[in-house]
């Protein structure tokens, strides 16, 4: 047991120890760096698959590729197939490979190359072939990017989310689709799909405010209310976009309710 020096003059820095420290610092990620060169964007024409230039990392051991680098695909019958860079580092040998299959697209040998020499294969493109035709699949392919780029795209998508929440209310109101003797039905189907409603209303000059969870999983609420001096209680209930309002008084009405989301 003993300390290594790696970073010091005249100290020997294996590749795996390297490879290591650029694992972690691409966020333990095996893919195509998005911003480095053409990111080896495949194009197809008469069989062949050709590739712009790029720089992939595969357990923290980079690879570049030079711009027209190209593979052929033999158009000789229906198949699904992946062109990978093969990592072998029991060889120390890396290699451009096609593999293929019938139905779905190939399996392919991913080593934990951390733990363990072997192979590692790391898709950069996805390809399907008939025997006159040769389309081609970036879709699932996996990108590096910078830690600045990924916490810009967190932010956006956090600040998505909070202007959805926050900003955008929007307000309705809803006349009663039925009355009889103080009973008193809301149509809110069209509002269902909001996450919660805050529903106000008046009643005999009395203002009321729920919210719709407060009624999602109940039989009905209680408000009380006055009116000319005497103390009345109202039952509201919500279900299935009914909104039912039942005064304490059958001659008590509830015009109209005002819908916030």
């Amino acid at each position: 047991m003993a300390l290594v020096k790696l970073t010091f003059d005249g100290a020997i820095n294996t590749a795996k120890n390297d490879a290591i420290f650029n694992y972690y610092l691409v966020n333990k990620v095996n893919g195509i760096f998005y911003d480095l060169g053409g990111k080896i964007y495949p194009s197809v024409a008469n069989g062949k698959i050709t590739f712009a230039d790029g720089f992939v990392s595969i357990y923290g051991r980079r690879v570049y590729v030079e711009k027209d680098t190209s593979v052929t695909v033999t158009l000789d019958s229906s198949a699904y197939g992946t062109v990978v860079i093969k990592v072998d580092t029991s060889a120390n040998t890396v290699t451009l490979v096609l593999k293929e299959a019938t139905n779905v697209y190939p399996s392919l040998t991913q080593t934990n190359l951390l733990e363990e020499e072997g192979v590692f294969e790391l898709p950069i493109c996805y390809y399907r072939k008939t025997a006159s035709s040769l389309s081609i699949d970036t879709s699932q392919l996996v990108y590096i990017s910078t830690n600045k780029d990924e916490l810009q795209a967190a932010k956006s998508e956090i600040v998505r989310t909070i202007d959805s929440k926050q900003y955008g209310i929007a307000s309705t109101t809803i006349s009663h689709s039925s009355y009889s003797k103080g009973v008193q039905k809301f149509d809110l189907n069209s509002l269902k799909s909001k996450d919660v409603l805050i529903i106000s209303f008046y009643l005999c000059n009395n203002i009321v405010t729920l919210n719709s969870k407060m009624l999602g999983g109940r039989t009905g609420i209680s408000v009380n209310y006055k009116f000319l001096g005497q103390d009345y209680t109202a039952i509201v209930e919500y279900e299935n976009g009914t909104l039912i309002i039942t005064a304490g008084d059958i001659s008590h009405e509830v015009f109209a309710v005002f819908v916030s989301y």
